[in-house]
């Protein structure tokens, strides 16, 4: 079952929003201690702005309620619970489509939490923490977003907080054309409020980092100034916005005090905040941050808003016909086979087919002292000490062996061999059908004083062979 735990701004003031934010580099560290809790198979952190909200799977028998408890503890970081939004089940299904659709945002239908839904799935992919079904909802996620997007218009409504602060600014100052701006910041939302205010005709500055990797993308028509040289290009300038990632203010009330021409208008577009609090109280100083630029829109009952509801209810029916197909197979799955080691040695056993693979189980066979039979009519080398009959399968041929393997390119036969060996009550191998398989035949690891067999309950050839590679290593190393 899909648990979320969280808080928004309509729950939660900026101030709390701050405490609970996680620094970028520490999501990955988190995600996995929380993957590692009994009950939980994966998780994802989706940390905005505007919200704080930890998706995490588990069973239905698991223990959610401790669950919660432990994970408001580890969240708040101080050992005091810190009581959070809860939702499980279909409620959180239905909530985080409403997120990927933009109707929990201040700025309703912004399109920037798309965008920020997306990079929390593939933060959980690259940390191996997203569960079948939870890859499953925020891939329908992402898809409803998008098409909200294309097919609702919202015309009226500005798409991102750097649009609303836009807005905000030409009420407060009037015609922003000839004014003089400065971003701190070039991640997104910085770009995205430099590219806008250039639009609006100000002569926009934009900070650079000067230990910032990568690519460095600056909006066509800024100028630029390196961070540390931010409070003399602050100076004398209309407009002050600040949109970075930083765990430290970027200004400061005392930084504002010592300018001669302070800025008319601050904007804090950051999380946990850029600027003091003590700004807000500097004379003559208009500021706004993220809790100010609420949209105050409302689309309740508008064509608009019964056009993305409709598209979410067809994701959720997906996810909930996707659910019920994975249970309904789970139900059916046999339990895993058990692992039985058995002598061959002296005991008739049965290859039939003589590819790679045939050839392979002929070699293991061999190794553990069977007395091996190959039937094929197309086999050309045949290890040494191995009867041959160079002919195709007859009926009969399993009776009296202690094991077969059917390994032909002939799916019917192998079939034929498969219902053979059942009516005798012989082990049989089907190589290109597990599910006719009697035991399964492993990948054998063996060192001097123990021999390890791996299969896959699902026929993950895959995985037998990396894990396989990956014990041989260890029994080396250690020389067992």
């Amino acid at each position: 079952m899909i648990f979320t735990l969280g808080l928004d701004w309509k729950s939660a003031p900026l101030k709390l929003r701050e405490q609970l934010a996680v620094e970028e580099q520490a999501v990955p560290a988190l995600l996995r201690d929380i993957r590692r809790l009994p009950g939980v198979s994966g998780c994802v952190l989706l940390q905005t702005c505007n919200r704080f909200e930890l998706y995490w799977d588990a069973a239905k028998s698991a223990d959610s309620a401790g669950l919660r408890a432990t994970l408001e503890k580890r969240l708040a970081g101080s050992g005091k619970p810190c009581p959070l939004d809860c939702l499980a089940g279909e409620e959180a299904h239905r909530h985080l489509l409403e997120v990927a659709c933009g109707l929990h945002s201040q700025i309703l239908g912004e399109e920037q939490v798309l965008t920020q839904v997306r990079a929390a799935a593939e933060t959980a992919r690259e940390e191996k923490a997203m569960s079948p079904p939870l890859e499953t909802l925020f891939r329908l996620a992402v898809t409803a977003g998008k098409e909200s997007r294309t097919k609702v218009k919202l015309q009226t409504v500005p798409l991102s907080s750097a649009q609303r602060a836009l807005e905000l600014a030409a009420q407060i100052l009037g015609d922003l054309s000839g004014k003089r701006a400065l971003v701190i910041g070039n991640g997104e939302m910085g770009r995205l409020a430099a590219r806008l205010l250039v639009e609006a005709g100000c002569s926009v500055t934009v900070t650079l980092r000067s230990y910032r990797h990568g690519q460095t993308i600056v909006p066509r028509g800024c100028n630029t100034v390196a961070y540390e040289q931010r409070l003399s290009a602050m100076e004398g300038c209309d407009i002050l916005v600040s949109a970075t990632r930083s765990p430290h203010y970027t200004v400061t009330r005392s930084m504002l005090d010592g300018l001669s021409t302070p800025p008319a208008l601050a904007v804090d577009m950051a999380l946990p905040r850029d600027l003091e609090p003590e700004c807000r109280c500097k004379p003559g100083l208009a500021f706004l941050d993220l809790d100010d630029l609420q949209a105050g829109q409302e689309l309740e009952d508008s064509p608009q808003l019964h056009q993305i509801r409709q598209i979410i209810e067809k994701y959720l029916a997906d996810f909930k016909q996707w659910s019920s197909y994975r249970e309904r197979r789970a139900a059916q799955e046999p339990p895993p086979r058990f692992p039985l080691f058995v002598s061959l040695a002296g005991k008739p056993c049965l290859v039939v087919g003589c590819g790679p693979v045939g050839l392979r189980r002929v070699g293991v066979l061999r190794e553990f002292g069977a007395k091996v039979t190959v039937i094929s009519p197309h086999c050309r080398q045949i290890p040494e000490g191995v009867r041959l009959l160079h002919r195709c399968f007859e009926p009969g041929d399993t009776k009296g062996m202690t094991l077969v393997v059917a390994a032909t390119g002939n799916r019917e036969i192998n079939r034929q061999i498969a219902l053979e060996c059942g009516q005798n009550n012989i082990p049989v191998s089907v190589a290109d059908c597990p599910g006719e398989s009697s035991f399964y035949f492993p990948a054998i690891c063996q060192s001097q004083h123990l021999v390890a067999g791996l299969v896959s309950n699902h026929s993950n050839h895959g995985l037998v062979a990396q894990s396989a590679a990956a014990l041989r290593q260890w029994m080396k190393e250690w020389d067992l």
